[in-house]
């Protein structure tokens, strides 16, 4: 059997998830100095409250010990895993859980297991987790998977637009004056995701007008029209709303909503939504 592994920085439906047994590994989140468990032994909707009420929020590679439970369990099992981790531009869970492996392949040296960085997070390693359980599901060797995950991986389209600059600058991704003066301006930056960074595709001045903008780019780059759509929204669904609406005016029927999880949203804030999709 090949088993599927993702971080917590993956966003999925929880019922995909125990149907196709994919393990999920935490990463750490240090509130006010007492640290916890991401999706373990605290929920998303907790952290959503932290960050409401101004917390000290910080974000950690997944532990030594809960990478390797989960190596072991596979091992135990007999099975073949892929894990699949957020951005190694963005996060050191890649190189960490790659250095882990290793040891495992020099002590398992018949056994199939690779961990590839997804360059991505969010909903966007979702949807590639989702098709690969279904290759999984019709057969296809784990060969076969490894080279479907990177295809997918460089097809993969992320876009976010940014409500309030605010936790981008308390995260040190723009300085606080940039921050205080798009606020004021009511400057809306809609990014994306390109090789594993996040980068600024534009600014637009006020909310409609930056959901418009977003709802263009989209058309404009996606594959399948009738694919499957992942919106990732925070706390507040009243943005994933607006953009399907939009997204529905050109013709698009098919979307699934998740919450953004923890560690994005203690960076880019609570104040967003997000569109995944694959393109040509």
């Amino acid at each position: 059997m090949i088993r599927l592994i993702v971080d917590s920085t993956c966003d999925i439906p929880k019922e995909f998830q125990e149907k196709h047994h994919i393990k999920m590994i935490p990463l750490q989140v240090t509130i006010d100095g007492k640290n916890y468990l991401d999706k373990v032994n605290i929920e998303t909707r907790e952290i959503y409250q932290e960050i409401r009420k101004g917390a000290e929020i910080q974000t950690a590679l997944p532990s030594y010990e809960s990478i390797a439970k989960v190596y072991d369990e596979c091992i135990r099992d007999h099975d073949a895993f892929i894990f699949l981790t957020f951005s190694g531009k963005m996060s050191g869970t890649y190189q960490f859980a790659k250095d882990i492996l290793q040891s495992y392949q020099d002590k398992y040296p018949k056994n199939e297991m690779i961990v590839i960085d997804s360059e991505s997070g969010a909903l966007a390693t979702g949807l590639i987790v989702m098709k690969l359980a279904e290759y999984i599901d019709q057969g296809s060797s784990f060969t076969e998977v490894v080279k479907k995950a990177r295809y997918l991986i460089s097809k993969v389209q992320h876009l976010f637009m940014l409500d309030d600059l605010s936790q981008l600058a308390k995260g040190g991704r723009i300085s606080n004056w940039k921050a205080r003066g798009g606020n004021l301006l009511k400057i809306k930056p809609i990014l994306d995701v390109e090789n594993g960074e996040i980068c600024l595709i534009k600014q637009v001045r006020g909310t409609k007008r930056a959901l418009k903008e977003l709802g263009e780019y989209v058309h404009e780059h996606i594959g399948d029209p009738n694919q499957l759509i992942g919106i990732n929204y925070a706390d507040d669904r009243t943005l994933a709303d607006e953009i399907v609406e939009i997204l529905k005016g050109y013709g698009y029927q098919h979307f699934l909503y998740q919450e953004i999880g923890s560690v994005l949203s203690t960076h880019i804030g609570l104040e967003a939504v997000g569109v995944f999709f694959f393109t040509n």
